[in-house]
């Protein structure tokens, strides 16, 4: 069956969920949540985020590639593809569903980069989360704001991300043979979606190293002068676990993608005919 390839993929999600809830619920215990609507308790409020986030990837994750790939198409064409030849590599279905961690990765990162950013402001904080005014200088205060920021960034990451997804399943690549014929340059060969992926894999990887550094001084600080064990668990465990958490989220959204690679691809390669990308091109390496 075609729906056993993502068996694996599945299983990794419902446990990795399951594994943060218990965990949350042996450590945290009863400890008050900090949601601003329907707050219960801290390992029930985490899971309620958990199931948000994957859900708002599943639905940005979707529907932007259909709203804004024809645009990436026609930003890429007029910037630095205008000497560029482009064309539509065919490639067959494949019975396997390789290579979706690092799909979910990019997407996650960027997610949790704009989160930690945004976490460190005491206004955020008190406008997303239950945790009481007086509370603010607590270090639980950003790790909470954190949290609840996920699905907003997550959503957010995905408008971007979505779009360079659908142009990687759709196949259209371009080459700078003309442009380097007089040259010693080397011939490129590119996905559009890739070109995307490199851009913007600089924010999404190199950055985060400095937002986690300042996310984490920053509640250091507050615990200095406010020692707390239920935070400084809580920010142990976000160091650790959430890279890796937000990417799992993300994995049903790309079973979704793949799913409908088909529908997708056709859907945009019809798009970008008014573009003259309608040539067949194949790879040909001797």
């Amino acid at each position: 069956m075609a729906s056993s390839k993502y068996l694996k993929s599945l299983i990794i999600f419902i446990f990795s969920i399951a594994v943060v809830f218990i965990v949350n619920f042996l450590l945290l215990g009863t400890t008050p949540g900090f949601m601003l609507l329907l707050s219960t308790s801290m390992p029930v409020d985490t899971l309620i985020i958990n199931l948000l986030t994957a859900v708002s990837a599943i639905i940005f994750g979707y529907f932007f590639g259909y709203i804004l790939g024809p645009l990436f198409i026609y930003i890429h064409k007029k910037t630095i593809g205008r000497k560029m030849v482009y064309g539509i590599e065919e490639k067959d279905t494949t019975k396997k569903f390789k290579g979706y961690f690092i799909k979910a990765l990019w997407p996650a990162l960027f997610s949790i980069n704009i989160a930690l950013i945004l976490a460190n402001y005491p206004i955020v904080t008190d406008l997303i989360t239950s945790v009481p005014t007086p509370s603010l200088e607590s270090p639980l205060a950003p790790w909470a704001t954190f949290i609840v920021l996920l699905p907003i960034t997550t959503a957010a990451s995905l408008i971007v991300f979505s779009p360079v997804l659908h142009l990687i399943d759709s196949g259209i690549i371009y080459h700078n043979k003309d442009k380097t014929r007089d040259t010693y340059d080397s011939t490129e060969v590119r996905n559009i979606g890739n070109w995307y992926i490199t851009l913007l894999k600089g924010y999404s990887g190199i950055t985060i190293f400095y937002n986690y550094f300042s996310f984490f001084y920053n509640m250091i600080e507050l615990m200095a002068s406010n020692p707390d064990l239920t935070s400084g668990i809580a920010s142990i465990f976000t160091l650790a676990v959430y890279p890796i958490l937000i990417t799992i989220l993300i994995i049903p959204s790309i079973i979704i993608l793949d799913i409908t690679r088909e529908k997708r691809r056709t859907y945009l390669l019809k798009k970008v005919k008014k573009f003259q990308i309608d040539q067949p091109m194949e790879i040909e390496i001797k």
